[in-house]
């Protein structure tokens, strides 16, 4: 038979496991809960617990709690009910990183192959046409035959109407090929504008509006600290004129998130009357959208009093930057944000 367990997704108990036994359990604060979870905004005895697969009852005892299917919120804790994973050896299971949402990948567009060129019209057989009348009439005069000025005539009005339709059909031959080409353009540039909006789309979705971040902070999330790489950040939003390539036409889209790199070894400046502002809303954006399993903030001077909202962060490391976070480097290494709010230790270094 399946076994489940509460795992604690976010919260001052993030990452603690609990066993769920079918039944009634209490949760609460206190040691002698059956599911005790240490959040301050969770009563001694909070809530009962009856869980029967897959139906998920909760009833309040001394505090407020939310149920949805296998998800509650209680106090400032998310949880969650999974089936019980067995333990094997290798790293170390992160409870609070769901896996990521797999996207599909998409290409940008290609002009594809333009139509091929009608060849160039046929200039006029002025000089053959002249030749003939030439000779039919010089003939017609030395022997008095009007056969052969006729004869003339005709070959030049027949050459002279076959010249008219070659050009005709050249003429319409340009145009189909001219619709050709621009249909293959303009559906180019609708593929260009889709693909933009597209990357557009994705990019809001990871850099939310600091509203629906508030919300999701608030109302909790099972995928609020889902892995992400830590490659950029987002500052605000903007209208942008993007385009795919140097054949494709322009677009003009609105809301355009604007971030700027965080990669390894970037080193990002902030400076003006609202630096510290930025840099405080940088840090805690990044602290929403991403869990403290997969970055932290250095700060490479003890903090001063201006910096107490972040402070109190998971993310934040209370130990000093010392020799073995240079030494112990690897790509499974957490991705580390160094602070440095000092400008005599910006400068010195």
């Amino acid at each position: 038979m399946e076994s489940h367990e509460l795992v604690v997704m976010s919260g001052p108990d993030s990452g603690v496991v609990h066993g769920l036994h079918l039944g009634r359990q209490s949760l609460g604060r206190s040691q002698a809960a059956g599911i005790c979870i240490d959040d301050p905004m969770i009563e001694t005895h909070h809530a009962i617990i009856s869980w029967d697969p897959p139906e998920l009852q909760v009833s309040r005892l001394g505090g407020d709690v939310q149920a949805w299917d296998k998800s509650l919120r209680v106090g400032n804790s998310f949880c969650e009910i999974r089936l019980t994973v067995p333990i094997v050896e290798g790293p170390p299971r992160i409870f609070h990183r769901p896996p990521p949402i797999a996207e599909a990948e998409v290409h940008p567009p290609h002009l594809g192959i333009a139509p091929t060129s009608p060849s160039p019209a046929r200039t006029p057989p002025v000089s053959a046409v002249m030749t003939g009348l030439v000779i039919g009439v010089l003939l017609a005069v030395l022997t008095k035959q009007l056969l052969f000025g006729l004869f003339a005539v005709v070959t030049a009005v027949v050459a002279g109407l076959t010249w008219v339709f070659s050009l005709g059909t050249h003429h319409r031959a340009v145009k189909r090929w001219q619709k050709a080409t621009d249909d293959l353009q303009q559906r180019f540039n609708e593929e260009c504008r889709e693909f933009l909006y597209l990357g557009v789309l994705r990019q809001q979705c990871r850099h939310r509006l600091l509203g629906d971040l508030l919300g999701v902070a608030q109302n909790g999330s099972a995928h609020l600290w889902e892995y992400k790489k830590i490659d950029e950040v987002c500052i605000g939003r903007a209208s942008r004129t993007m385009r795919v390539t140097t054949d494709s036409a322009p677009v003009e889209i609105h809301d355009v998130p604007i971030t700027t790199s965080l990669r390894a070894g970037e080193i990002v400046g902030i400076f003006g009357a609202a630096a510290q502002r930025l840099a405080i809303a940088i840090i805690i954006r990044l602290a929403v959208e991403v869990g403290p399993s997969d970055w932290e903030l250095i700060a490479v001077e003890p903090l001063s009093d201006e910096w107490l909202m972040i402070s109190s962060l998971a993310h934040v490391r209370k130990t000093p930057l010392d020799k073995q976070d240079v030494d112990h480097v690897s790509a499974t290494s957490k991705h580390r944000i160094l602070l440095v709010a000092n400008a005599a230790v910006i400068a010195s270094r």
